[in-house]
């Protein structure tokens, strides 16, 4: 059965000081590298194969190449994926942002038409993705990786369920997989088609 596993990348620096990142290119952390590694011993275990879908971020990159070196699987870079760009916000402690600006906050997850200053909106976010793995369907049928940001995953995995809840919750501690979606090619064809019509 067809299957698409979202990972998120490993640590970065910006995750372990706790600023948005954004489009702005930070590394790994040596944890991160560590936890990357950790990562596709776990993807391994599951017997999974097609390829591997990442962001052109290096922080997503360096992930992506760490599990493909593992797995031996071929790997696609693709900048549709990458995290959400936060415009001015981006460097911003996410805690002290959430304190200070409320309610700009709660609509960063709640509107898909907000953007941050000179930032991007959610409904642009959303469709980037979205069409970015569409594309992956087409080239791996029975199934593939793809390694990315949270936000990205999020997007793509909220518009796939139709979860109606704005709330993104905390992303696991870097268990490797953040979510497996069956049925692919019915369930992002079916959920892009949608998308186009609004």
């Amino acid at each position: 059965m067809p299957y698409l596993y979202f990972c998120r990348h490993a640590q970065s620096i910006a995750n372990a000081e706790g600023w948005a990142a954004g489009w702005r290119d930070v590394p790994l952390t040596t944890t991160g590298e560590q936890q990357a590694v950790q990562m596709a011993l776990n993807l391994k275990k599951d017997g999974v194969g097609g390829g591997i879908l990442t962001s052109d971020l290096k922080r997503a990159k360096h992930t992506a190449e760490i599990v493909s070196e593992i797995l031996q699987l071929e790997v696609i870079i693709d900048d549709r994926i990458r995290e959400r760009d936060y415009g001015q916000w981006t460097g911003r402690q996410v805690e002290k942002l959430r304190r200070e600006e409320p309610e700009q906050f709660n609509y960063l997850i709640a509107d898909l038409d907000f953007s941050p200053p000179d930032g991007e909106t959610l409904r642009h976010h959303r469709d980037r993705v979205l069409r970015a793995t569409v594309d992956a369907v087409d080239r791996w049928p029975d199934g593939f990786i793809t390694v990315s940001h949270w936000g990205s995953i999020w997007v793509a995995v909220k518009h796939l369920y139709s979860i109606e809840t704005p709330e993104i919750p905390k992303p696991p501690e870097y268990l490797g997989v953040t979510w497996c979606v069956q049925d692919i090619p019915v369930e992002i064809r079916k959920q892009v088609l949608r998308n186009k019509s609004t």
